[in-house]
């Protein structure tokens, strides 16, 4: 008995060698520059004689696409048409997507994310080339401007802005949009495990294995890493100021701008979010740079899939 019992042990050891030798899961990596010199990176999990140079090439074709919809320098994206005309355009259907979801996130945080703050940006920008001082009469006329009820009308798929000074700036939810249609795409070639790294914002799923990614969170005062999260399907996203700043005579001023008040963000130095959508994520990471603790978690318990930590 304790020798057929051996023998058969020995058996199923060999088939799963055999089996686990014909299904290798190998890791491919693809590192691209895009959006303005953004490091890129795309990691695919599949069968070792899986087509990844094909996959990646779709990939870097639809980043490539989407950077030319989005681009605020580009003349023919669809954004620079849109900031810098007052004739309406027919954009394609993503631009319609991201702006109607940044109106709703715009509600969901009561203000705190306006893709419409461009304006304000763009003053914040002129006056640090210039070197003038912050003048409180500009910002007030800012925050009006980039407020208003109504910024834009859609109609027949043409959009229009209602005033000449209305533009926008998707630079809080693009790069976490993007990654989620990186996701759908990798899917519909049947990858079951990828992350996508688009300037440090991580959208990423695992329907292959339970082996969790690792991201680390790092420092806002040196060059380390404060704390590791390990996300399996989602997105981790951290927004912050010790990287982007504006410079004006000696003062340094936080490129995460209030749209509510026109001042920049000072309640925390970063704040990292982890959620289902990249878009989401995005967003999200950079509005609650601005708000207290009770309007963050009245944002959490209403969409509720949403982990935080922040560096103070």
């Amino acid at each position: 008995m304790k020798k057929s019992f051996l023998y058969l042990s020995i058996l199923i050891l060999t088939i799963l060698i055999v089996f686990s030798g014909c299904s290798k899961i190998v890791e491919r990596r693809k590192i691209l520059f895009l959006f303005g010199n953004v490091n890129t990176e795309i990691m695919i999990y599949a069968d070792k004689n899986f087509n990844f140079d094909q996959v990646f090439e779709q990939v870097e074709d639809t980043l490539k696409k989407l950077d030319s919809y989005f681009s605020k320098f580009d003349q023919n994206s669809f954004v620079y048409k849109f900031n810098n005309s007052f004739e309406k355009i027919k954009p394609e259907k993503e631009f319609l997507e991201m702006l109607f979801l940044s109106d709703s996130l715009k509600e969901l945080t009561g203000g705190y994310f306006n893709i419409f703050i461009e304006p304000l940006l763009a003053y914040y920008r002129r006056c640090e080339k210039e070197q003038k001082k912050i003048l409180k009469d500009s910002i007030q006329f800012y925050v009006k401007l980039i407020n208003l009820k109504k910024p834009y009308t859609v109609e027949e798929g043409y959009i229009k802005k209602t005033t000449q000074k209305v533009s926008l700036d998707f630079g809080g939810i693009a790069k976490g949009f993007f990654g989620d249609i990186v996701v759908s795409l990798l899917k519909s070639y049947g990858v079951k495990k990828a992350l996508i790294n688009i300037g440090g914002d991580i959208v990423c799923y695992n329907e292959l294995d339970k082996n969790y990614f690792k991201i680390g969170v790092r420092s806002f005062q040196k060059d380390s890493i404060v704390r590791v999260d390990s996300i399996l399907n989602g997105s981790i996203v951290t927004s912050g100021d010790y990287f982007r700043f504006y410079t004006i005579g000696k003062e340094k001023y936080s490129h995460i701008i209030n749209p509510k008040n026109g001042e920049p963000s000072f309640l925390v130095h970063s704040l990292t979010l982890k959620s289902s959508r990249g878009a989401i994520a995005d967003a999200l990471a950079t509005a609650f740079m601005l708000m207290d603790y009770k309007d963050i978690d009245n944002v959490i318990k209403k969409i509720g899939d949403v982990e935080i930590f922040i560096q103070r």
